[in-house]
């Protein structure tokens, strides 16, 4: 299931999460609103007006039930645009019942629920539809001053407290996907960490195979023993913003930890990736040259079936170790015989496959 925002928190807006949420809630309000009106049928004058509210909030709670979270926006605003007039009509019977107004107080919870759980310009379509079918029931029951007044209170009421429904939304929201990139981000480099690399992932490829790409700096250590930390870190930058200058669309870069980088690139052939691959390393190899400190890079590429992640970096792990014990600063491409190995059972620091070899990384 596709991460769609930090444990603890509202799912983003318009995420399938998100979608969900919106469809239980309108369920939940519908079937047991609707409940309530066929509860009180026999206690009201006009029982027929209110069964048949009654009945039709629940069969809306239903359709909202069994609306399938990656269905299209416009299928959350139908039966929002039903479960409104359902709820006009209740209204209506329980004010002509009672001949009390319960018109804004009744509106409120669907336009609340609507106004925090979908984005502005879809929550205020269905704010006017719910002013408007409210006012047409006024109109053809009370003199037209006594509607025009309850018109205006009703659209003022419903308008204040959704603006501010949206605008308390949009500021949590803010703080969440801030809190999200942090989470989700690498500090140094700006790029993705393994937690958003999985995110990336579960969010769905555009293709179901593609290929990985595993890159490791060579003699890093190197770097920081000799120049310090600080020009390892400047390294570190340099090397992100390199490799996100050969990323195309559609590709995902994370940083794994340490020196160590993977982009995995959907739909590419394996050929394809260790030609880019290639760039990559003479790219490296040459401007690297006007550093202070020089670095090379090695890299393992694999390929298959994306939904296999696992699989699909041990061989690229595998054959970056290939690249490393060749003399490194080249590009090695699994083979078949990369998964047929038992994968090792040691850690090590920094990858997402807990691989680790006998002879050094660096």
């Amino acid at each position: 299931m596709p991460v769609d925002t930090l444990p603890g928190t509202f799912p983003a807006i318009g995420s399938p999460a998100g979608n969900r949420l919106d469809a239980t809630v309108a369920a939940i309000m519908c079937v047991a609103g609707g409940l309530v009106m066929l509860a009180v049928t026999g206690l009201v004058p006009h029982h027929g007006l209110m069964a048949g509210a009654g009945g039709a909030s629940v069969l809306v709670g239903i359709w909202a039930w069994c609306t399938p979270a990656s269905a299209p926006v416009w299928a959350r605003q139908a039966y929002t645009v039903v479960a409104v007039a359902v709820t006009v009509v209740a209204t209506a019977a329980a004010e002509l019942s009672t001949e009390l107004r319960l018109g804004p107080a009744v509106l409120l919870c669907p336009i609340l629920v609507i106004a925090c759980l979908r984005r502005a310009r879809h929550a205020l379509p269905q704010l006017a539809w719910g002013t408007v079918a409210y006012s047409g029931y006024l109109f053809t029951t009370v003199p037209p001053a006594a509607a025009v007044t309850g018109v205006l209170a009703v659209g003022l009421s419903l308008t204040m407290v959704s603006t501010m429904a949206i605008l308390l939304r949009g500021s949590l929201d803010r703080v969440v996907q801030g809190w999200q990139h942090q989470a989700e981000r690498d500090p140094l480099t700006g790029l993705l960490n393994r937690r958003g690399l999985r995110r990336e992932l579960a969010d769905g490829p555009s293709a179901p195979t593609g290929a990985a790409t595993l890159l490791d700096l060579d003699h890093f250590k190197l770097v920081n023993d000799v120049h310090g930390h600080h020009e390892g870190d400047d390294t570190l930058i340099w090397f992100a913003e390199l490799l996100t200058r050969f990323l195309q669309h559609g590709d995902r870069c994370a940083r794994l930890g340490g020196e160590e980088f993977i982009v995995v690139r959907p739909g590419a052939t394996a050929d394809a990736t260790v030609t880019w691959a290639e760039q990559v390393r003479a790219a490296v190899a040459a401007e690297s040259g006007r550093r202070r400190a020089p670095i090379t890079v090695s890299a393992g590429v694999s390929y298959g079936p994306l939904d296999d992640l696992t699989q699909l970096l041990d061989r690229a792990d595998r054959a970056l170790y290939r690249a490393k014990s060749a003399g490194r600063n080249r590009v090695e491409r699994a083979t078949p015989g990369d998964a047929a190995q038992p994968t090792p059972t040691v850690c090590r620091p920094g990858s997402i496959t807990t691989t680790t070899r006998s002879s050094p990384r660096e």
